[in-house]
């Protein structure tokens, strides 16, 4: 029975699946991590140190809801990016309006050429912070699973 669940739950989340998008493999990571979190937080033998290796894995969660957008920052986002009117040019050009963005975090931008190598300015407009958090969650992201992939799967 409790089989039966489990499989449930993956075929879910593979019925979300599409070929042009890999946001589809996040979630089933995010969903097999919330999983291991919950059996080593409640397991009756856990070994000294596991509490290192559950605080990974709930960081690498909360960097998957950045790189998916889903996370509360980038909710606040796009609230206030979507009450904006944008124009379409005849050569499919868009053009947005000014605006100014309030997003209640600091988003680092000294190392930003490594993740933005075509324009690097003190004044980013939002939706290149927006784009440049997420690539850097992306990085922080595949470091830690790399570092802890044999040990986590």
């Amino acid at each position: 029975m409790k089989q039966n669940k489990k499989i449930k739950q993956y075929i879910r989340l593979i019925k979300k699946d599409r070929d042009f998008d890999y946001a589809y493999l996040l979630i089933l990571e995010r969903h097999k991590l919330l999983r291991m979190i919950d059996s080593f937080t409640n397991a009756t033998h856990p070994y000294v140190g596991i509490e290192h290796p559950i605080r990974e894995m709930k960081l690498c969660v909360e960097l998957i809801s950045i790189i998916l957008e889903e996370d509360k920052i980038a909710n606040i986002y796009m609230q206030q990016f979507g009450k904006h009117k944008y124009t379409v040019t005849e050569d499919n050009q868009i053009i947005l309006p000014s605006f100014d963005i309030k997003i209640p975090i600091h988003i680092n931008k000294n190392n930003a050429y490594r993740f933005n190598k075509f324009w690097i300015d003190k004044d980013m407009p939002i939706t290149i912070l927006m784009e440049l958090r997420r690539k850097k969650a992306m990085f922080l992201y595949n470091k830690i699973r790399n570092r802890m992939f044999a040990w986590w799967w």
